[in-house]
C-alpha cells in the first residue's frame, strides 16, 4: 500500500510540472498511468485531477474570499469581495440574472406540448444518504438481520405505497414516472440514465430486474423499456470513490470517497461534445437532459418546463425555488459585482467563513427583503442549444482549457475515523457541488462572450413540492409515505401535496429521531396536514394524535414517553401548545 501511495503522490506531482511547461502529450501518458493506479474510468480521472489542481494551487489565487454585502460589518477591500444574495440585490444587479418563475410558465398559452422532446432523465443514485439511518426498517422490510442488510441509496432502499396496493421503493417511482410521462404524452420520448456509485449499481440494477408495478403479464422494466418505442434506458455513470488528504496534505488511500455531485454535471458538459455519450434524437426532436435527485420525487421537469426550454432555445436551466422558513442552510443565489457582473451560489461554510451565519440564515425572510433563490440542484440542459455553443468553446481554447473553466469551486471536507492501530485520523475530501461547475463556465461566458449561459428558473412556494421534495432526514420520509399530508398520484406517479400552503418546520432535538424505523413507529397515524411547526426535545411517541399550528413538546427524561399520557383523557389534538412531558 505504501508503494501504491508513493507512486500516486510521485505521479501527481510530475502531472503539475508537466502542466506547468505545457508539455501535453507527456501530461497525458501520466495522466493514464493515474488512471490505472486510481481504477477508475476517463471522467473520474478527468475531475479527480481538477479537483486536485484546485487543491493544489488553492492559494494562487489573487481574489479574496467572498462576503455578503452588510453595511454593519467593516470592508476589508483588500481580501474581501463583495456579494449581494438576491434578497438584497438592486434592481440593477437582480437583472443580471436571467429569472424566470414558474407561475409565468403556468399562466402563458404557448408552452403546452413538448412531443417533439426527448427527455433524458438522470437520477442521482451514488450516494447512500448516511444521515437517514435505516438498517433495522431494511431487516424488517427483508426479513433478514441488521448485520446482513447491504445499504443503498435512498432511492432504493425507500418505498411507497402504490396507489394500486403494495410497496415500491422511490426509485421504482420514478421509472414509472417516465413511463407515465410517455404514455400522458407530457414529452415524445423518455430515456433514463442512473447515476450510481460501487455501492449502489448493484440495488440500481436489481430494480430494474422486478417486475413492471401492477403489470399484467408480468414483466421485467428492463424488458417494458426495450419493447416499448419511445422508452429507452442508457448506459449508467459510476462515481468512483477518490483518494483524500492526510494530515501532511498527501494524497492517502486509507480513506476513499466519493468527491461530490460536480462530477455529474462534468459528464453531462462532455455528452456536449461527445456525441457517443448522449442518446441520438430523431430529426426535429429536441434533446433535453434533467439531473436531479436520487430520492426526491419531484426532482424532474414537467411538460410546461421543458417545452419552455425547447420554443425560447434556453441551453441551460438551473431551478431554484423561493427561500422559506425551512431552508435555512442550503445554498442561495448572489450577484458579485464589477466590470462584468457574475453569478455565485452563496453556502453556508462562507458566511460561516466570515463570521455571518445569522445574516446568512435570514435573508429572503426578513421584512424589506427580496426573495432569496434557494438551490435545488435540478439542472436543465437542452442539448440542442447548449451542443453547438460548447463545440464553439472546445474549438478555440481546447479540451484542457474546457474542463478548466468548467471546474468546481473546491469543498474541503475535514473527515477523521480510526486508522488500523486504533488512532484517530484526519483526512480531507476533495469535493465540489454541481451548482458552481455551471456558474463558473457561465462566468467564463460573460466574460468573453457578453452574455449569460445560464437561466434560472425559480419554483414560487405553491408548486415548490411539484419539483422540490429531497428526503434529508428520516422525519422528511414519513411526512411524504406515511402521513396525510401527501399521497402518490396513480396517473403521474408524482406527489400530491394536500396543503401547499405552508410547509412544516420541524426540529427533532434526539438521534432517536435519526433512525427510519424510530420516526415511524413515533408518528405512527399522526394527523400533520395543519401542522406549521414542530419542535421536539426529548423521545416522544406522538403516534395517533393531530398536531395542528405551532407544537412544542419538551421530555427532559432520558426516556421515551408516550404524548397520550400527558393529554386530558380522550384528547388526541394538540394545536398551538407547547406540551411538557415530566
Amino acid at each position: 500500500m505504501n508503494e501504491k501511495v508513493e507512486r500516486l503522490n510521485s505521479y501527481l506531482k510530475n502531472y503539475m510540472a508537466l502542466g506547468q511547461q505545457n508539455l501535453l502529450a507527456e501530461q497525458r501518458q501520466l495522466a493514464q498511468q493515474l488512471k490505472e493506479l486510481l481504477a477508475v474510468d476517463q471522467l473520474n480521472l478527468n475531475y479527480f485531477l481538477a479537483l486536485y489542481r484546485s487543491f493544489v494551487t488553492r492559494g494562487e489565487s489573487s481574489s479574496g474570499r467572498l462576503v455578503i454585502s452588510d453595511k454593519d460589518r467593516p470592508a476589508n477591500h483588500q481580501s474581501e469581495i463583495t456579494l449581494y444574495p438576491t434578497a438584497i440585490c438592486t434592481q440593477a444587479q437582480l437583472e443580471e440574472l436571467p429569472i424566470t418563475q414558474y407561475q409565468s410558465l403556468k399562466d402563458a398559452a404557448n408552452y403546452s406540448g413538448a412531443t417533439d422532446v426527448l427527455l433524458w432523465v438522470k437520477k442521482m443514485q451514488a450516494g447512500t444518504g448516511s444521515s437517514v439511518i435505516r438498517d433495522r426498517y431494511l431487516a424488517q422490510q427483508r426479513q433478514t438481520t441488521v448485520e446482513q442488510v447491504v445499504i443503498g441509496a435512498k432511492g432504493t432502499d425507500l418505498d411507497i405505497e402504490h396507489p394500486c396496493g403494495g410497496w415500491i421503493s422511490l426509485a421504482e417511482v420514478q421509472i414509472l414516472q417516465g413511463i407515465a410521462d410517455l404514455k400522458n404524452g407530457v414529452v415524445g420520448e423518455v430515456v433514463l440514465h442512473d447515476i450510481v456509485s460501487s455501492q449502489t449499481a448493484s440495488a440500481v440494477d436489481t430494480l430494474w430486474q422486478n417486475d413492471v408495478a401492477a403489470s399484467k403479464p408480468s414483466i421485467s422494466y428492463d424488458q417494458f423499456f426495450s419493447q416499448h418505442l419511445g422508452l429507452q434506458r442508457f448506459t449508467k455513470t459510476t462515481q468512483h470513490p477518490l483518494p483524500t488528504v492526510d494530515r501532511q496534505e498527501r494524497m492517502s488511500f486509507e480513506r476513499v470517497a466519493p468527491g461530490g455531485h460536480a462530477l455529474f454535471g462534468l459528464d453531462a458538459l462532455i455528452a456536449a461534445y461527445r456525441q457517443d455519450l448522449r442518446p441520438k434524437r430523431k430529426s426535429g426532436q429536441v434533446l433535453i437532459g434533467s439531473i436531479g435527485n436520487g430520492e426526491d420525487l419531484g426532482s424532474s421537469p414537467d411538460g410546461l418546463i421543458v417545452s419552455w426550454m425547447a420554443r425560447e432555445q434556453i441551453p441551460v436551466v438551473m431551478v431554484t425555488t423561493t427561500k422559506s422558513e425551512i431552508d435555512l442552510k442550503g445554498g442561495q443565489l448572489a450577484v458579485v459585482p464589477g466590470k462584468i457582473p457574475y453569478i455565485t451560489m452563496l453556502e453556508k461554510a462562507q458566511a460561516e467563513s466570515s463570521d455571518q451565519v445569522a445574516l446568512f440564515e435570514q435573508l429572503g425572510l426578513r421584512p424589506g427583503d427580496r426573495a432569496a433563490f434557494f438551490n435545488t440542484n435540478m439542472v436543465l440542459i437542452n442539448y440542442n442549444v447548449f451542443t453547438p455553443l460548447v463545440e464553439q468553446l472546445l474549438e478555440q481554447v481546447g479540451e484542457e482549457q474546457l474542463l478548466t473553466i468548467a471546474t468546481p469551486d473546491l469543498i474541503l471536507n475535514v473527515k477523521q475515523q480510526l486508522d488500523s492501530s486504533g488512532q484517530k485520523q484526519q483526512f480531507t475530501q476533495l469535493e465540489g457541488a454541481m451548482g458552481s461547475l455551471f456558474l463558473n463556465l457561465d462566468r467564463y461566458w460573460r466574460q468573453h462572450y457578453h452574455k449569460p449561459l445560464i437561466h434560472f428558473l425559480n419554483i414560487g412556494g405553491q408548486d415548490r413540492t411539484q419539483f422540490f421534495s429531497p428526503i434529508k432526514t428520516a422525519f422528511d420520509y414519513f411526512v411524504q409515505t406515511r402521513s396525510d399530508r401527501f399521497s402518490l398520484c396513480d396517473q403521474t406517479f408524482r406527489l400530491i401535496n394536500h396543503n401547499c400552503d405552508y410547509l412544516p418546520q420541524v426540529a427533532l432535538e434526539d438521534s432517536y429521531y435519526k433512525s427510519v424505523t424510530n420516526v415511524l413507529a413515533a408518528f405512527e397515524n399522526c394527523s400533520i396536514l395543519e401542522l406549521k411547526s414542530l419542535h421536539i426535545s426529548g423521545k416522544v411517541d406522538c403516534s395517533g394524535i393531530a398536531l395542528k399550528g405551532a407544537v412544542s413538546i419538551i421530555n427532559s427524561s432520558d426516556q421515551l414517553v408516550c404524548l397520550k399520557d400527558y393529554l386530558p383523557q380522550g384528547c388526541l389534538v394538540v394545536e398551538d401548545k407547547t406540551v411538557i412531558c415530566s
